[in-house]
């Protein structure tokens, strides 16, 4: 995995500085792309499909399909809604795990044209914000240029997300937030924090706790921190729940289990 987390894994490695606009009116209609083949058109099938993972034909025409559903007027506003967080949604982790540039760039730029409709559809629902700031995220990690605007409106969105429904994704908004502190640029150039980045990590893991992401991202902020015993203890958490969650077939339990092996091996290497 590229990054992640990222949904998501290590999301935002945020260290370049631009002056682009990161957020623009996303292209209308909101529709699939043309000629594409579905075997089936139903939120179900997409789930079926996004289950996949690391499949990435598989992870694309789930996006296909919830990008379809969503330019359906008919849809149940549930539906709607699921439609568009989870084509964010995947479009970021595609952002993550595409082989090509131009095709992580397209795929970061979906999954930011999706929250935004998302938001403009329902704009009391701050799930669909808190896909928009992931979406920056990504965006912005693939082109450099955004990354001074994205960072600060990434903490502003997350900010509120986290007060509004912290739950998200398990923790995810403290958990996305927490990397931004950590992987930012610090004043006076971005936003970077590690002392904040530790802080919203354990909110994330006090929501959940046996969520491999939230205990990766806690290893991540004792780390910045200067505490290699915390950061150890809590990369052996996260290897741990991986392996139970990898033993109930968990789609990204392998790959979370993969970034504990590894930040374990690097503290070793550093004792």
């Amino acid at each position: 995995m590229r990054l992640p987390s990222q949904l998501v894994a290590p999301l935002l490695a945020l260290v370049a500085i631009g002056c682009a606009t990161p957020l623009r009116e996303p292209p209308p209609p909101l529709t699939a792309e043309p000629g594409t083949r579905l075997r089936d058109i139903s939120i179900e099938k997409a789930r079926a499909l996004w289950q996949q993972r690391p499949d990435l034909p598989a992870v694309r025409e789930a996006v296909q399909i919830w990008l379809r559903l969503a330019a359906q007027p008919a849809q149940a506003p549930d539906d709607q809604l699921t439609a568009l967080t989870r084509a964010s949604q995947a479009q970021a982790w595609l952002a993550d795990h595409e082989q090509e540039t131009g095709v992580r760039e397209t795929a970061a730029d979906g999954a930011v044209h999706a929250a935004q409709h998302c938001r403009e559809r329902f704009p009391e629902q701050p799930v669909c914000q808190f896909w928009l700031a992931v979406g920056l995220g990504v965006q912005a990690r693939e082109r450099a240029a955004l990354a001074k605007k994205a960072m600060p409106m990434m903490v502003e969105i997350l900010t509120q997300v986290a007060a509004a429904d912290p739950q998200i994704e398990r923790g995810g908004p403290d958990r996305v937030l927490a990397l931004v502190y950590l992987r930012a640029p610090g004043w006076p150039i971005g936003p970077g924090d590690e002392e904040l980045g530790l802080e919203h990590a354990k909110n994330a893991v006090a929501i959940d706790p046996d969520y491999p992401p939230n205990l990766l991202t806690l290893g991540e902020a004792w780390a910045e921190n200067g505490d290699d015993q915390a950061s150890r203890a809590a990369y052996q958490d996260a290897r741990q729940a991986a392996e139970r969650m990898r033993e109930q077939r968990h789609p990204d339990a392998p790959e979370w289990l993969a970034q504990a092996e590894r930040a374990l091996a690097k503290l070793s290497r550093r004792a």
